[in-house]
């Protein structure tokens, strides 16, 4: 009961901040991470390829847009060659049966 009224209200505020910042966050991710998801993935993206640009920037002279250019040229062609070898094989998957044959019905 020695409980100081001021305690209370500070306990108070701090609830309702919580509660705030609570539902702020809920609606961050409820309503704007479909507009807002594009730039995570490239700030993730940004992060990740910022130690490889500043090393390869070393070797280069400290030349940073080339060394950008290249390691971003060279992330690129793996992940569309990634995609690429993914693509064929799920094409091949779906269009071929386990005798060499086009799957009966499939072009006509």
């Amino acid at each position: 009961m020695g409980e100081n009224v001021w305690d209370f209200r500070k306990r108070l505020t701090l609830l309702l901040a919580s509660a705030v910042i609570i539902a702020v966050v809920f609606f961050i991710f409820k309503v704007l991470f479909y507009y807002v998801w594009p730039f995570l993935i490239a700030f993730c993206f940004a992060v990740l390829l910022q130690k490889p640009i500043v090393g390869l920037a070393k070797l280069l002279r400290e030349k940073k847009t080339l060394a950008a250019s290249i390691v971003v040229t060279m992330v690129t062609l793996i992940i569309l060659s990634v995609l690429l070898y993914v693509g064929y094989m799920a094409l091949q998957w779906f269009l071929w049966d386990g005798s060499g044959d086009f799957i009966k019905g499939t072009w006509n």
